[in-house]
Order: structure tokens, then C-alpha cells, then sequence
């Protein structure tokens, strides 16, 4: 079994788990983790053809895969950078996330997206970023 493709995939956590707050580091994974499979889920059940169990596993596990370089290598950084400002994260954050969230959407789309296309990344980024925030919130509760 080769292990180098998970530790090269996870090397990102890992070195945020070093370098920043454990609280902060456990949000931002369980949040890429968990909203791909509730949003593909919840998008499933209104297609005609559905995907099935599997094919929603499968398209949330790459989605996944991919969210951890980008939220922690450039997302996470964004975080540290508007906490240290005067801005609200609650604005700044989300909004920061939308639009890191079109770039890199319009950088992997081979085809033209429309309004609605950019509607659902900005929602789907928004939900994500208050969900992390949420997160950390709770986890900063815990003191050890």
C-alpha cells in the first residue's frame, strides 16, 4: 500500500496543525470535509437522474481532496491576515472565501458559466466560511 499519496495530500494539515491553532486547523478540515457531502447531497435529491449513494460519495471525496490544499495553503492564511485587521470577520471572511472561490473556479471550468453558476460558488463559499467560523467558535471554547 503506498502512503505517499495521503501524506502528500494531508501535508497541508499537517504543517497548519504546527504552525497555527489546533481549534482553527480541526474547523477548517471538518468544514471541508462535511459541507461538500451535505451540499452534493442535497443537490442530488433534486436531479432527475439522481447519482446514487456512491456517486455522492465519490464527487464529495474529490471535492474533498481538492479543498484541502486550497483552504488551508491559500484560505487559511486569509484568516490569520483578516483576524490580525480591524475588519469584521464576519463580513471580511465570506466574502474573501467567494471570491478566492470564483477565481479558482473560473481558472479549473473548461466551459462558460452563467449568473446562477456564480450564484451557487458564492453560496455554497458563504455557507462554508460561516460554517468554519461557527467552528471555530465552538472549538475555541474548549480549553484544555
Amino acid at each position: 500500500m503506498n502512503i505517499l499519496g495521503p501524506l502528500i495530500i494531508l501535508a497541508p494539515v499537517l504543517v497548519a496543525l504546527y504552525l497555527c491553532e489546533w481549534q482553527v486547523v480541526i474547523a477548517f478540515f471538518i468544514a471541508i470535509l462535511i459541507v461538500p457531502f451535505i451540499f452534493i447531497f442535497l443537490i442530488d435529491l433534486f436531479q432527475q437522474k439522481p447519482m446514487g449513494f456512491n456517486g455522492v460519495l465519490e464527487t464529495g471525496f474529490m471535492f474533498f481532496i481538492i479543498g484541502i490544499p486550497l483552504y488551508f495553503i491559500l484560505i487559511l492564511p486569509i484568516y490569520y491576515i483578516l483576524k490580525s485587521t480591524s475588519m469584521p470577520m464576519i463580513y471580511s471572511f465570506p466574502a474573501s472565501v467567494s471570491v478566492i472561490m470564483l477565481i479558482t473556479y473560473t481558472f479549473i471550468t473548461t466551459k462558460p458559466w452563467d449568473f446562477k453558476t456564480a450564484l451557487v460558488v458564492i453560496a455554497c463559499s458563504v455557507v462554508h466560511a460561516y460554517f468554519i467560523i461557527w467552528l471555530i467558535s465552538k472549538f475555541k471554547a474548549i480549553t484544555f
